[in-house]
């Protein structure tokens, strides 16, 4: 009987994730046994300087936390305040407000595909570098971010930041 093969990969900085991360996986006869995605996140303290302050700010100052996100952390908050405050949202707002969802997605992703990921996949240090070589994909990825950015300027009533 062939003895088993265990291999392990361990990357101990993820540097294309949005705060600090490590990642390991470990393949047992060829087949993925185990992965383990480690994302690390110092605290902010964001609940410390939100106490005693109007319920109307507290959206737009989470909204700050996150550049790339502002809309989930916008959203998260109104949840938490509708749900303290036992507000049921009608379903018409429900989906404008996943349109909204929807260009934060739109322009995170293509950020991420078109500028971070493919730069690190085909071998260059960034889209800057990648656009020498890849100007109509790099050209593309900047024409829909702009698309995800334009419809949370129409759905939110201005660009977030």
């Amino acid at each position: 009987m062939a003895a088993e093969k265990t291999r392990t990969i361990k990357v101990k900085a993820l540097t294309r994730v949005e705060g600090e991360g490590a990642l390991y996986v470990r393949c047992q006869n060829g087949s993925v046994e185990t992965v383990e995605l480690n994302i690390y996140e110092p605290p902010r303290m964001f609940e410390a300087f939100l106490r005693g302050r109007p319920l109307e700010e507290i959206p737009d100052i989470t909204a700050r936390i996150c550049g790339i996100c502002p809309i989930a952390y916008q959203m998260s908050t109104v949840h938490a305040i509708e749900a303290a405050l036992g507000i049921t949202v009608p379903p018409e707002i429900r989906r404008l407000r996943r349109l909204l969802y929807c260009g934060e997605w739109i322009e995170s992703h293509t950020l991420h595909i078109h500028l971070l990921h493919a730069p690190d996949f085909l071998g260059y240090d960034s889209g800057i570098d990648m656009a020498a070589d890849f100007p109509d994909e790099v050209g593309r990825g900047l024409a829909l971010r702009k698309h995800g950015n334009r419809l949370l300027d129409v759905m939110g009533g201005r660009a977030i930041h």
